[in-house]
């Protein structure tokens, strides 16, 4: 979980991360010392997020749903989709 690896490393190295909304959880973050803030989109410029995958390779099932959740959740969240 990409989440775990990073809510680790700041509590280890005081680093800052960044996560996009539908995978971070909402505050307070349980159990730590941690805070979420969601970022105004209007102080961030627009950008793209291109999932995809190796040709002639196939995703797994759990790695196949899982790019069908996160493209349908942006998709919902942001007109840029």
């Amino acid at each position: 979980n990409s989440f775990e690896y990073l809510k680790a490393h700041v509590i280890a190295s005081s680093a800052v991360t960044f996560q996009i909304e539908c995978g971070a959880p909402l505050p307070p973050i349980k159990d730590t010392n941690l805070t979420a803030r969601l970022i105004d989109q209007r102080d961030v410029a627009p950008g793209k997020l291109w999932i995809g995958q190796l040709a002639g390779r196939s995703l797994s099932v759990p790695a196949s749903r899982f790019a069908e959740q996160i493209g349908g959740n942006l998709s919902e969240l942001y007109e840029y989709v």
